[in-house]
């Protein structure tokens, strides 16, 4: 159905394709009676919500310990909720990116997800100090959970590209699972600390003009004791709200936040080229079609901007993820970062050139328990990826709140007979613009409209413009 031809999408018109979608994840080693209950209950009401906001692609998320609890025995219910969950999309015409999801590699990472029980007996159990992520900066069973997995130790990812062969033998007559994106947020080998440290540093030069050396804190094979020595130490060179607020100011700067993230590509660049190239090679043979796309993500750290490139196989989509420095974080709603997010978005697209792929970002967005502050950037974020005609799935969307919607659901180009020159909505002036080169009309050029569904544009050949208010 899709096929890749450049930086595009297109379909079997030759019509260049846009999606635009939201991630729903079940991030559960194993789906309890009680929450498959409830999303066969409600799951009319929130497919139907989602199609009224132009949704119409999801990133199915699941993981690989609810689908194989025990090494080659497998979930038949997983699998019939799952399938339950694609053939209710098939009904709306939404597209299925499955997307085997992990944080941390597993739950015994206390808020991570992934790998099954079986899989993961030689780490211990971790907890964070104050967010999730934190196991990635200095957790050291973490990072050998990843080491292992890249190394395949014991077999584990070979193991791991096995289920996928399950997956898509699974999945191979359901015509709208359209992509497969095979390891959400792939962990670096080794250096994951060394990176960690470094941003630190870096940002503290950037942000006090203060030199700072995090390393020292992790001397001694010291973790979270050693992450609470590394905060204090930083609270007390900011110590008031007024260098706080002084500091905050210096890194919502483009410029300064490239220094931030500036020589961390040193430890990521063979990880991309030894463990990761080979990887997707190899997992990505399993397809549930001919048609399938291959999704595949940057490294962790590249959604920092850090530079990645791999070299391509057949029908790679590029499918980045992009937050702001303060994603999950108190910050979020008041200090959430323009100039940064373009800064990583910009890396985004200097990666895309470079391996001339197109983008669906696979993960964007975010939002605050507190305020609304956070939508404007949101709102700047979606006028980059316009910008750069990028697909893109939201993270997570929250049809509930209007002040957001009101935003979000904007018009976009589905599928356009030719190729796009540019487009854009303002969701102030409620106007959208696209334009575009017809060389060839084999089928019309369809805009998805607010409170209108998709509607249909027949095409001249040349230049063509559609201008909506909305």
């Amino acid at each position: 159905m899709f096929r890749t031809e450049g930086m595009c999408i297109r379909d079997e018109y030759g019509r260049q394709r846009i999606f635009k979608g939201i991630n729903l994840c079940f991030k559960y080693d194993r789906m309890s009676d009680h929450i498959i209950g409830r999303w066969h209950k409600h799951i009319d009401e929130v497919l139907d919500a989602l199609c009224d906001n132009g949704v119409n692609i999801i990133r199915l998320g699941f993981t690989w310990a609810a689908l194989e609890p025990e090494e080659n025995e497998y979930d038949k219910r997983m699998f019939d909720f799952l399938k339950f969950f694609v053939d209710k999309c098939r009904e709306r015409g939404i597209y299925v990116v499955l997307d085997t999801h992990q944080d941390l590699f597993c739950s015994k990472f206390k808020y991570g997800d992934g790998a099954p029980a079986w899989v993961t007996t030689d780490y211990a159990h971790k907890s964070p100090v104050a967010i999730w992520a934190e196991g990635y900066f200095y957790v050291r069973d973490v990072q050998r959970a990843f080491n292992d997995f890249w190394r395949n130790k014991n077999d584990v990812q070979s193991k791991f590209i096995k289920l996928w062969s399950v997956i898509c033998d699974e999945f191979k007559d359901y015509e709208n699972v359209i992509a497969l994106d095979y390891l959400n947020e792939p962990m670096i080998t080794d250096n994951s600390n060394k990176v960690f440290c470094t941003l630190v540093n870096n940002a503290v030069k950037v942000g006090l003009n203060k030199d700072f050396c995090a390393e020292k804190y992790f001397e001694n094979g010291r973790e979270k004791s050693g992450f609470l020595r590394m905060a204090l130490a930083i609270a007390l060179k900011v110590r008031t709200i007024g260098n706080l607020k002084k500091f905050l100011k210096a890194i919502d700067d483009y410029d300064a936040f490239s220094k931030i993230v500036d020589s961390l590509e040193q430890y990521t660049e063979d990880f991309n080229s030894t463990y990761f190239q080979p990887f997707i090679d190899e997992v990505s043979k399993n397809r549930c079609n001919e048609n399938c796309l291959a999704l595949f993500e940057h490294n962790y750290y590249s959604n920092l901007g850090v530079p990645f490139t791999i070299e391509l196989g057949d029908n790679y989509v590029y499918s980045p993820h992009a937050y702001d420095l303060f994603i999950d974080s108190a910050l979020y709603n008041s200090y959430s970062s323009n100039a940064r997010v373009k800064y990583i978005l910009d890396s985004i697209r200097q990666n895309q050139l470079k391996m001339n792929v197109p983008v669906i970002m696979g993960e964007w967005g975010g939002s605050a328990h507190k305020g609304n502050e956070w939508i404007k950037h949101v709102d700047y974020v979606y006028s980059l990826i316009e910008k750069n005609q990028w697909s893109s799935i939201y993270w997570n969307y929250l049809y509930q709140n209007k002040e957001f919607t009101r935003v979000m659901n904007r018009p976009y180009p589905c599928a356009v007979c030719g190729d796009i020159i540019e487009y854009s909505s303002n969701s102030e002036s409620r106007h959208f613009i696209l334009s575009y080169i017809c060389n060839e009309n084999t089928a019309p050029t369809i805009v998805y409209v607010p409170d209108k569904g998709y509607v249909e544009y027949s095409n001249t050949i040349g230049e063509n413009i559609i201008e909506i208010d909305y």
